[in-house]
């Protein structure tokens, strides 16, 4: 119960995009075009699987990330073929700081997880149809994938990156 207690105090919610929520500050342009981006059906088209406030959903897609899935997901875990390969769409808070991606760790670059949703996935079994819609609209350009990391970036909490309380107590300068 204490762990428990514990870990419901990582609260990331003092990023650039939380306190332009609250009003407290404005976006750059670039960033508020990523922002747009974000939840364009007709460019990023991310909110699907990553939405507000959370960035992040309860469910689990196939994301082609194989041809043939080499890693069964949740359909191993809940005994469903149709869901082999899926996995659980994870935040994107602080994802600019949280390398590497993808379940297996298989992206090392954001630029490399947003290449992968433009135009680099497979026709895999039981693919999302968040994605096959995705793939039926045209690919961001770079530019776009650029303005897109813009947004991503004001998604990234320091005050809670930093939290002293958060770190690890056996490094070398954590608490004792």
């Amino acid at each position: 119960k204490a762990i428990a207690q514990f870990e419901r105090t990582f609260v990331s919610a003092n990023s650039k995009y939380d306190c332009w929520k609250r009003g407290e500050t404005a976006l750059a342009p670039e960033e508020y075009r990523g922002y747009l981006f974000f939840l364009a059906e007709t460019k990023g088209d991310c909110f699907h699987c990553h939405a507000e406030p959370f960035f992040s959903s309860a469910d689990f897609h196939i994301t082609g990330l194989d041809s043939i899935p080499v890693d069964p997901g949740r359909g191993a875990i809940i005994g469903d073929p149709a869901k082999t390969g899926a996995f659980k769409a994870p935040t994107l808070r602080n994802v600019m700081e949280s390398p590497p991606y993808m379940h297996d760790g298989r992206f090392m670059t954001i630029r490399e997880v947003l290449r992968h949703y433009n135009h680099g996935f497979y026709q895999a079994p039981n693919l999302d149809p968040k994605i096959v819609k995705r793939n039926s609209v045209t690919p961001m350009s770079e530019a776009d994938l650029d303005t897109l990391e813009f947004f991503l970036n004001t998604l990234t909490d320091w005050d809670f990156l930093t939290n002293p309380a958060l770190s690890d107590p056996f490094a070398a300068g954590g608490r004792q």
